[in-house]
């Protein structure tokens, strides 16, 4: 990862974690003087690391698996699922996170500075204008990012919990200071990059539209962030212009998926291909995600495994039938206890072909269109609209199993009413949804409701990380266990509603350098 060399146009990059990349006086620096040079700035607005593994890690998508045999790949994955401090600085790190999108941002930071000087002498000109929207919404999803891996849930105290320093303006001094502000104001100023760059998006001056911020990605990021934010009729909307007129056209032909070899890459390949309209943005990040979710007879201390897929998660129940029934089914293996389902693999980018050195890569499908669609099937259960919101969830289980009906409300309201709350011990796919701000009412249907689209997103989004956010949105409690083979023996470790672990300590660096740290 140190040996990686940046472009030059990276020496403005303001970083927090002790290396200097102001050591080059601003006028020396690359010109951005033309729309051709702004447009392949922008390919440099997007991270080249993921938040995947501290995301899915940390949530209750995996257990504490028991056995000599088994261990972690990279320290990372451990610490995560402890909810410990960070010690290593590599891929996959809060590190490479935190460097990662503030190096994303400032690119897009220099962009819009480039763009607001190439005016005074071209105009505002279409190009320009769509290369403000993308590094606008460039801009504002890295800093998304950032608030969701580093701070508390957007909610009521909002106001007063920390947030992260949102840059605006390219930095040219050294050493600056920073402060993180609230997450109420890291918030609003996300929205408003999102409002400006909205109108604007244009996917015609890409060359591969779906690896940039094309106008489906954009709303629905749009979308999930208003859903984040308590916007529900935003998320609707947005939703709206992401699924058009029938939403089932634009969801995932899951059935294809069957047709695919579920070992190696042939379904990875189609899953994230961006031939496929279900696809909306993919990003390309350092990463060994697909090595710790993946099957190898690695990565198998703390995993995906079969007690969890069976009674909570990809593999319990659903109103729609069994398991057996969906399109995209995961794997297991005699020699491993991880459940694998296999959405994502490793790329690996040979810096020595001879040496056989490089760096591996994912490639991470941040938006799709079946995602976006349970953002508004949920935005639909707050708003009271639940005949809505079941014919959203019918529409996407109707595409992601075969030989299924849709269900009535009553039938799903009755499947979730009937199923025991979750216990360590007792795992359901139910579990009490505390947060105080929602005044979610137990046993009532939109509790119902929401504890059927709580689960089929768990199952669409496993190994994504977004499971993450949705324990921390809703106030969910998780617990850490110890499995040995079929077996719960004991629960080590529980997370409240309030813990502070909720929000992922900051790299040691930055804390070194001044900023303040997350509360312990």
């Amino acid at each position: 990862m140190k040996n990686k060399i940046y472009y030059v146009i990276l020496l403005s990059v303001v970083s927090f974690n002790g290396c200097n990349y102001l050591d080059t006086p601003y006028d020396n620096r690359t010109r951005i003087d033309s729309e051709d040079k702004i447009g392949k700035l922008l390919v440099s607005a997007y991270s080249d690391q993921s938040e995947w593994t501290l995301a899915e890690f940390s949530s209750d998508n995996a257990d504490h698996i028991l056995g000599s045999g088994w261990d972690v790949y990279d320290i990372i994955q451990q610490e995560a699922y402890l909810w410990q401090p960070a010690t290593g600085i590599e891929q996959d790190t809060p590190d490479a996170v935190w460097e990662g999108c503030y190096k994303a941002i400032a690119n897009a930071n220099l962009a819009l500075e480039s763009i607001k000087e190439l005016e005074t002498t071209l105009g505002i000109t279409a190009q320009l204008r769509a290369y403000r929207a993308e590094a606008l919404i460039a801009r504002a999803y890295n800093h998304f990012v950032l608030a969701n891996i580093f701070c508390m849930p957007y909610g009521s105290s909002s106001g007063s919990d920390l947030g992260m320093p949102y840059m605006e303006h390219v930095e040219n001094t050294v050493a600056p200071k920073y402060e993180r502000g609230t997450l109420a104001q890291v918030y609003a100023n996300i929205d408003k990059d999102i409002e400006a760059a909205l109108p604007d998006i244009y996917d015609g001056f890409y060359a591969v539209p779906k690896y940039r911020f094309n106008r489906k990605a954009a709303y629905a990021f749009a979308a999930r962030f208003n859903l984040y934010y308590r916007k529900y009729d935003k998320v609707i909307r947005y939703a709206n212009e992401v699924l058009g007129s029938d939403a089932s056209a634009a969801c995932r032909n899951w059935s294809e998926a069957r047709t695919l070899s579920p070992n190696g890459d042939e379904r990875p390949n189609w899953f994230v291909g961006v031939a496929n309209h279900a696809t909306l943005l993919d990003q390309i990040c350092h990463s060994l995600h697909p090595y710790n979710i993946g099957p190898y007879m690695i990565s198998c201390k703390y995993a995906l495994c079969g007690i969890n897929a069976n009674t909570e998660s990809v593999r319990a129940n659903t109103p729609w039938g069994v398991y057996s029934l969906h399109n995209f089914q995961s794997g297991s293996y005699s020699q491993i206890p991880k459940i694998v389902v296999n959405k994502y693999a490793s790329y690996f980018e040979y810096t020595d072909p001879v040496a056989q050195i490089g760096f591996p890569h994912i490639i991470q499908m941040n938006f799709s269109t079946d995602e976006t669609l349970l953002c508004r099937a949920e935005a639909e259960i707050m708003l009271g609209y639940n005949a809505d919101a079941v014919a959203d969830m019918n529409t996407f289980m109707l595409k992601y199993a075969h030989d299924v009906t849709a269900k009535t409300q009553d039938i799903i309201v009755n499947f979730y009413n009937s199923m025991a709350y979750y216990t360590p011990f007792a795992p359901t796919a139910k579990k009490h949804i505390k947060n105080p701000d929602l005044a979610i009412q137990e046993g009532s249907v939109q509790e119902n409701l929401l504890q059927c689209l709580l689960h089929i997103r768990r199952i669409l989004t496993v190994h994504e990380g977004l499971r993450w956010y949705d324990v921390k949105r809703m106030g969910i409690e998780i617990y850490r266990r110890d499995i040995q083979g079929t077996a719960i023996v004991a629960v080590t470790d529980s997370l409240k509603i309030n813990d502070p672990r909720r929000a992922i300590q900051l790299p040691s660096s930055v804390i070194s350098a001044g900023i303040q740290p997350n509360p312990r």
